[in-house]
């Protein structure tokens, strides 16, 4: 149950502007966001299988994934989080992109991609065969279509609208971009999404930042792409709602 919200063009000195939380078993092995060695890609990554969640490479493109809640029978052979690594290491546009892979999504698991060029951001998704450039404004995301009104969705969005309407110097942005999806609590059973996880399993996972026994966020990330192109990232690790470690990275492509 990942959370993403985005700005994107909506500031005239900021390209872009993100804040995630990724939510994940503790038991899967996963490596702090880091410069790939085989590749020009700053991401955490999942040693299971491979990919990642989120991440932005040395060229200025940016991509996140998240799962799609629904049923779609047996698991795909693809990992999902290798979307996110193939558009990174890509030199196509985001449109070109996103409409080759709109071919091969039905080997994937259900997935929600959002993916950044430098110039335009687009979502992909294969549960409903949609490939859309997004116009200039304030989205978010978890595990169903795009600005579905969730609880937690709607938080999101409306965290990030209030961060950027009175933001203050780079480095108070980009930690409070990091930690902006914090939120613990978990909704009313009145105000739950109805999907296919069982009740008891879908309060649990309302909260923007989820706490449990062996599930629950395990990074939230901050990324802000200025309009003249310095990316500045940043990433806090956390287990089982325990902070645990924090990287921070500026550079210019």
């Amino acid at each position: 149950m990942c959370l993403i919200a985005l700005a994107y063009k909506v500031i005239p000195d900021l390209q872009l502007a993100v804040c995630s939380n990724r939510d994940e078993f503790y038991a899967r092995p996963t490596a702090a966001m880091e410069w790939w060695p085989s590749a020009n890609i700053l991401a955490g990554r999942d040693l299971r299988a491979g990919g990642t969640w989120l991440g932005v490479s040395g060229g200025g493109r940016f991509a996140a994934v998240t799962n799609f809640l629904g049923i779609f029978g047996p698991d795909k052979p693809l990992s999902r989080g290798q979307l996110v690594a193939d558009f990174l290491t890509s030199e196509a546009s985001a449109a070109d992109w996103t409409k080759a892979a709109r071919q091969r999504a039905k080997h994937y698991s259900g997935f929600n991609l959002l993916v950044f060029d430098g110039n335009s951001l687009h979502y992909l998704n294969n549960y409903q065969q949609t490939a859309t450039a997004l116009d200039p404004g304030i989205y978010a995301i978890s595990n169903h279509s795009l600005d579905s009104p969730w609880p937690k969705v709607d938080y999101a969005k409306q965290q990030l609208r209030n961060s950027l309407a009175g933001y203050g110097s780079e480095h108070d942005r980009l930690a409070e971009l990091t930690s902006l999806l914090s939120r613990r609590h978990p909704y009313p059973d009145t105000r739950l999404p109805d999907t296919v996880i069982p009740r008891e399993w879908e309060k649990r996972l309302s909260s923007a930042f989820i706490i449990s026994e062996d599930y629950g966020t395990r990074a939230s990330t901050g990324v802000m792409v200025a309009s003249s192109g310095e990316i500045v990232v940043m990433e806090n690790c956390y287990e089982q709602g325990v902070f645990q470690s924090s990287q921070r990275f500026t550079f210019q492509p």
